[in-house]
C-alpha cells in the first residue's frame, strides 16, 4: 500500500488541468515512467515542479526546453506520437 503512496501523488502532479499537458504527460506517465531509469524518473519530477506556461512552450509549441529537459521532453513527444500511430 505505501509504495503505490508516491505513485498516486505522481499522477495527481502530472495532472495540469489542460488538456493537451494532460495528455502528454500522462501518456509518458502511463507508457514509460516505470521503464525509465531512476535519474530519468528523477527528471520527469523535475519537470513537474515547472510551471504549466513553460510546459506548454516546450511541449505544445516546440520552444526549446533547458538542456536538462531536453532528452525527456523529446522523449515525451515521441512517446504522443507513437500513441497517435498506433491508434491509426
Amino acid at each position: 500500500m505505501a509504495a503505490t503512496r508516491p505513485l498516486h501523488r505522481l499522477i495527481w502532479q502530472t495532472r495540469r488541468g489542460a488538456l493537451e499537458l494532460d495528455l502528454l504527460l500522462g501518456g509518458y506517465l502511463h507508457h514509460q515512467y516505470a521503464k525509465c531509469s531512476p535519474q530519468r524518473q528523477a527528471c520527469y519530477r523535475r519537470l513537474l515542479q515547472q510551471d504549466d506556461p513553460l510546459l506548454m512552450d516546450w511541449l505544445v509549441r516546440g520552444k526549446p526546453p533547458p538542456p536538462e529537459f531536453a532528452p525527456l521532453v523529446a522523449d515525451i513527444l515521441r512517446q504522443a506520437r507513437s500513441a497517435t500511430r498506433s491508434k491509426s
